[in-house]
């Protein structure tokens, strides 16, 4: 088949598979779950299309804000813009779609290379093709202005963290040298590391027998900062699917205990199947539904609440969330955030630790929680933090946030009981 044939053949598949999801999207259902689920009923895509389609989805999601000024008719210009504005290759087929439109192949040299590209040049090139390129318009229009920087690092696609078990004893990094995938490790926290490439964890013998888990960095701070100790109990009130729990069971050697709780049966069963695999057996899953307090808990020695919340500090990673994000739900969501924190504040006893946690960068849910939280239990108070990163001490809550940490943006706050 000639390659032009084959161009556009790759072509019209993508516009058939953006179709799909892009109704998805439109009735707020996340695009990653349906992109993958799409994938998995249509087999016939190879591993490289999957990744190509894949990258020029979430670059136009990610460059919505501009984006979405274009017509219909204007659809292919923009998953192109989406691609280039992302920072990806342009190679044979991305010159064939833009010969499509009608740009020749000089056109792609004003997209130079990922990191030298800022926004403010990005900026003018789509202004060749939209109204409004401002860069507040990249971001939903009831939050509040944020810092230039920020929104740069928001725009950008955060490294896939691991967190290793034992970083002195590993073949982790071996396996990524044979598969030529790029890696770094962090400069301060020894277990975690960046791999820059996709790869299939599943062909990893230490992923298979629990050596390492797949965990933001942001989020291995958030258990860092709990600093659970051997033969502790503890409280992981809003467990999900265990990843903070796990790094509490690492970080307490497997001794101690640790609840995990969820609403969510389907979060939990997850949570055990992970259990099972890093071996650790200190952990209880147990469904939890935010009003009777759970049986059987003993004297606690901390509880972490990594609250539901917006998910606004998972952008980089999930583009498409930030718009189906209202006002109304961040109102909610911060009222469940201070709910939850009503439901579990007796239990604790008095010295102990209660850390609060959300994947948001809204005041919102952060602080303005935290602030309410306090005058309606005064007998709690702030507890000073230090910044595992950087070894600063903060007596207020502390924002996790890109570029200084490449992960989710995240807030946390310590608190104890006088």
């Amino acid at each position: 088949m000639p390659k032009s044939n084959r161009y556009e053949r790759q072509l019209e598949n993508l516009m058939q598979v953006f179709q799909e999801i892009h109704s998805c999207f439109l009735q707020q259902r996340p695009v990653d779950q349906h992109l993958s689920r799409f994938f998995r009923r249509n087999s016939q895509f190879g591993s490289r299309d999957r990744r190509w389609i894949s990258a020029t989805i979430f670059g136009y999601y990610r460059w919505y804000g501009w984006l979405k000024q274009l017509s219909e008719q204007q659809l292919k210009l923009a998953l192109l813009l989406g691609y280039l504005l992302d920072g990806n290759e342009v190679n044979e087929l991305t010159l064939h779609w833009g010969k499509q439109l009608g740009f020749e192949a000089d056109w792609f040299l004003r997209f130079e290379s990922h990191s030298s590209l800022d926004l403010e040049k990005k900026s003018k090139i789509v202004a060749e093709f939209i109204q409004d390129s401002t860069v507040d318009s990249l971001n939903p229009n009831f939050i509040p202005k944020l810092d230039l920087q920020l929104i740069t690092s928001l725009q950008t696609r955060p490294h896939l963290w691991i967190r290793l078990l034992d970083a002195q004893n590993q073949s982790f990094p071996k396996f990524l040298d044979k598969k030529g995938i790029n890696y770094s490790a962090h400069p301060t926290l020894k277990n975690a590391l960046a791999v820059h490439a996709p790869v299939n964890l599943h062909e990893s013998m230490d992923f298979k027998k629990g050596k390492l888990e797949v965990q933001d960095l942001s989020s291995q701070i958030i258990g860092l900062i709990c600093k659970p100790q051997p033969g502790e109990n503890w409280w992981d009130v809003c467990s999900g699917s265990g990843g903070k729990a796990l790094h509490l069971a690492a970080l307490m050697n497997g001794t101690g205990k640790i609840y995990a709780t969820d609403i969510r049966h389907q979060a939990l069963k997850e949570c055990a199947k992970r259990m099972k695999r890093a071996a650790w057996k200190n952990i209880t899953p147990q469904v939890w539904d935010g009003q009777k307090l759970p049986e059987a808990l003993p004297a606690l020695d901390g509880i972490l609440v990594d609250a539901p919340c917006s998910c606004s500090g998972t952008w980089r990673r999930s583009p498409d969330i930030r718009w189906s994000l209202s006002k109304e739900k961040v109102l909610e969501f911060a009222e469940l955030q201070f709910n939850i924190l009503k439901q579990v504040a007796p239990v604790l006893p008095a010295g102990k630790t209660l850390v609060y946690a959300t994947c948001s960068i809204l005041p919102e849910e952060n602080e303005q929680v935290i602030a309410r939280f306090l005058k309606e239990f005064p007998e709690y108070c702030l507890l000073p933090m230090t910044h595992p990163l950087t070894g600063d001490i903060t007596t207020e809550g502390l924002y996790l946030l890109p570029p200084e940490v490449d992960g989710n943006g995240m807030f946390v706050a310590a608190l104890t009981k006088r």
